[in-house]
């Protein structure tokens, strides 16, 4: 009886976790959880097709943690950063999802890329690691002010090898559960010299 309980509740614990959505609290900045960069002022660049998209995504995965370049992508230079936080991958190309202001994006998918702004466009990738997510409605003062240039439209996509964040992350995510485990092995212990 013990057991089934305490394996009951491990798999609401687990299926709670899994089926979290990401959101983001304002204002939004380069450093928040699950930003992996911003790709700023992307004017004439051929913003607002996958094509483009997929290779400021790129560049940004390219980078390491706490850079800015500023590489040719498109027609002209983007000034890039990146966040204080490692990612890597290689974008896959062609499986992806796209949707528009105010659309939540599924879980399943590793990163989504978010355009900002119409002329005067900016990108923002996030790091989705498979969880649902609803994007922030401006992108902070990255390249505009906090409320102008809001949202225009997401391309959610998935890289090889999948997305693993830094050792740092996980060892915090062990520890976490690590009362969950030893209690479990604590009560399987007792019903077996019972």
């Amino acid at each position: 009886m013990k057991k089934t309980i305490l394996l009951g509740a491990i798999a609401v614990l687990l299926a709670h976790s899994a089926g979290a959505t990401l959101s983001w609290s304002n204002p939004l900045t380069l450093n928040s959880p699950n930003i992996v960069g911003i790709a700023a002022g992307t004017t004439g660049n051929g913003q607002g097709s996958w094509t483009y998209e997929q290779q400021v995504a790129q560049a940004l995965l390219d980078m390491t943690k706490n850079q800015t370049a500023t590489p040719t992508i498109g027609n002209a230079a983007t000034l890039l950063t990146t966040s204080s936080t490692e990612y890597s991958g290689t974008v896959i190309g062609n499986n992806i999802s796209q949707g528009g202001a105010g659309q939540p994006i599924g879980s399943g998918w590793d990163y989504v890329i978010a355009k900002y702004g119409g002329k005067d466009a900016g990108y923002v990738l996030f790091y989705l690691d498979g969880q649902a997510a609803d994007l922030p409605q401006y992108p902070s003062d990255f390249w505009t002010t906090s409320d102008q240039y809001g949202i225009s439209g997401w391309t959610a996509f998935d890289v090889t090898p999948p997305a693993v964040p830094e050792p740092t992350t996980v060892i915090a995510g062990a520890l976490l559960l690590l009362p969950l485990g030893v209690s479990a092995i604590r009560i399987l212990h007792k019903s077996r010299t019972a």
